[in-house]
Formats: C-alpha cells, structure tokens, sequence
C-alpha cells in the first residue's frame, strides 16, 4: 500500500513539474509573439498561443491520463485551459509587452466609466440616497467618483457600502483596485487576496500579479 502511494506520490510530481516546464515555455514564446506583432487585444494573445502550444503536443499528451474515466479530449481542454491562464500570470510577471496590454486595459475601463458616470449625474444620486439610502445607490455613486478620479469620496462609499453588506464583492474589488491607483499595493493586494480566498474565480489572480510587479 505504501509503495503504491509513493509511486501516485511521484507521478503526480512528474506531471505537476511537466506542465510548469510546458508553460514556462510557451510563455517565453508566447510573449515574443505578442510583442512582434504588437499586442493590443486578447485575440492576438490567443493566436500566439495557438501557434505555439502545437509545438508541445508530444509533451502534452503525456500529460494525459489514458486510464482515466474522463475521456482524453476533455482531459486535453481542461489541459489547454490551465495551461492559458497560467501562461498569463507568467506574462504578466514577466513580459514587458503583456504587462503595458493588460494594466492599459484597466485604464480603458476607466475611461469608460467616466462616460456612463458623468459629474453630472451626482445631484440626483444625491437626492435619491436622502430618500432611501440603498447599497445600490451607494455603489452607483461611489463608481461616478471612482471614475471622475475623486478616490476620497469612492473609498468611503465602498467601505460604506461594506459596512452594509461585507460580502459585496463589487465594492471589494473597486476598493482594491482604488488603493492600487493610489499606489497603496499592499492594501489592494490584501483586498484581493480576500476576494479570491471568497470566491476562487482565476481572474483575480492577474490582478494580484498586476498589483505584485508594480510594487517592486
């Protein structure tokens, strides 16, 4: 029984130390492709790593369990899926090109926010949370202050908003992520580290990736 587990124990270490290797890997190459060719959507992301995980597919099949119940297409697109993300947390650790795409993504995002959340709108925001004070308007004006670069008034109707549901994920990550326009990284790491421990979704990784290289 023990040798049994020893030698589950070692394959599973084989094939852990497989796909870092493999992403490692398409990383490097996936970030010369990327930068040739001037990233500045994810379809090209994807194109680049299309052409170059081809490269890998005799190592990646032996990554493949031909034993298992799951059949080995779907073992390969769950492959394909993690091997994508991590390629990303590598890239934005350490490809220059990836790095400038993904934070200027952010930046966009604000722009348009600026758009839907114009000053204007503040008044009768204002008027309305007089009446009924909501989570919702909160938020709502907490945004148009984000947006408008008014980081004082947004940090405090996140946390007010907090203060009313603490589990309101939305208010978290536009806390975290005001604290990271403030250069406050350790504080907007934190929050994010708090978001992912709360929900597991992946893409907060990259954000704490983004938060990571920028302090250094």
């Amino acid at each position: 029984m023990k040798e049994n587990i020893t030698v589950l124990l070692f394959l599973v270490s084989i094939s852990i130390f497989g796909q870092q290797d493999i992403i490692e890997k398409i990383s490097q190459d996936v970030c010369i492709c990327f930068t040739e060719n001037k990233g500045d959507d994810t379809s090209i992301l994807e194109k680049c790593f299309t052409k170059h995980i081809d490269t890998y597919k005799t190592e990646l099949d032996k990554l493949i369990d031909k034993n298992s119940s799951v059949p080995e297409y779907k073992q390969g697109q769950e492959l394909g899926k993690k091997i994508f993300f991590e390629m990303q947390q590598n890239l934005v650790k350490n490809c220059d090109a990836y790095f400038n795409y993904f934070d200027n993504l952010r930046a966009q995002s604000i722009l348009a926010m600026k758009k839907k959340y114009s000053q204007s709108k503040v008044q009768s925001i204002n008027v309305k949370l007089s009446e009924n004070k909501t989570i919702d308007l909160l938020w709502e004006r907490a945004n148009l202050y984000f947006a408008n670069n008014d980081l004082i008034k947004a940090e405090i109707d996140y946390k007010e908003c907090l203060t009313m549901n603490p589990n309101h994920v939305p208010s978290m990550f536009f806390l975290g992520w005001l604290y990271e326009r403030k250069q406050n990284y350790n504080k907007a790491l934190e929050i994010y580290q708090s978001i992912f421990d709360a929900t597991k979704k992946q893409e907060i990784v990259l954000f704490m990736e983004l938060v990571k290289r920028k302090s250094k």
